[in-house]
């Protein structure tokens, strides 16, 4: 019900009656390190779920990002199978998961993201470089905290470095990477130029990390657009969708 008040499609999430959400308890330090509980709950029942009825075709973009492995392992197998562009974010799983697990995720993918850390990680559980995976799937996206991120155009042979916006205050990193995401996808599905795109995502992040909880900031369209031009310069394409009304 709180996700359809705020205007989010929820037709395709699954209740389970009988479970409790999945729910992750994080310790954040400001050097990025983090103890982490975690409940499965219902995310258990995520592996049944299929992407294949969903009516996705080659216009859509499915984002595959932590959840049950097996789920991400199927979403991926149906994501070729039907034709889906898709990124790839193992993220938090990334610890979990073995290494031809890593490997077989990104084959086929538009894009693939995670931060410098998970890179590293997918590396050593690899065998593989930085540099290979990186270089794996048209676009990569590598996120570096409070130093920003770097995209790496593969299809055009080009590197963007995109610094993080402006922060008031780091209230709670905590779903910064997902807010990051959204802004991401966004933007891809947007076909916004991926300078643009990076930078929206990084202001999408900036407002989570204001906030505690990860739920918790609002913007519209016109004060996203107003912000973004703060920070970063006017942008055409932002103004816009801000115009337009456009959320994420």
């Amino acid at each position: 019900a709180w996700m359809e008040q705020q205007g989010v499609e929820a037709s395709g999430i699954r209740l389970i009656d009988d479970e409790f959400t999945a729910s992750c308890f994080i310790n954040t330090d400001k050097s990025n390190n983090q103890i982490v509980a975690f409940y499965t709950g219902a995310m258990a029942q995520s592996r049944n779920l299929s992407l294949l009825d969903r009516g996705l075709g080659a216009n859509d973009l499915a984002i595959i990002s932590p959840t049950d492995p097996e789920a991400m392992a199927r979403a991926v197998h149906e994501c070729r199978q039907a034709g889906v562009p898709f990124l790839f974010d193992p993220g938090k799983q990334t610890p979990r998961l073995e290494g031809d697990q890593i490997l077989d995720g990104p084959r086929g993918a538009r894009v693939l993201v995670g931060n410098d850390y998970e890179f590293g990680m997918m590396a050593q559980k690899t065998g593989r470089s930085e540099a290979e995976l990186i270089a794996s799937v048209p676009l990569t996206v590598v996120t570096r905290g409070e130093e920003g991120s770097i995209i790496y155009d593969n299809t055009n042979q080009r590197q963007l470095d995109i610094p993080i916006a402006p922060i008031s205050d780091v209230v709670d990193p905590t779903g910064a990477g997902d807010a990051y995401l959204g802004g991401l996808a966004f933007g891809l599905a947007r076909d916004l130029p991926l300078d643009v795109t990076d930078r929206v995502a990084a202001l999408a992040a900036a407002y989570a990390i204001e906030k505690r909880g990860c739920q918790e900031h609002t913007y519209t369209a016109g004060e996203f657009a107003a912000r973004y031009a703060d920070a970063f310069g006017p942008s055409a394409e932002v103004e816009a969708l801000a115009g337009q009304g456009a959320s994420a």
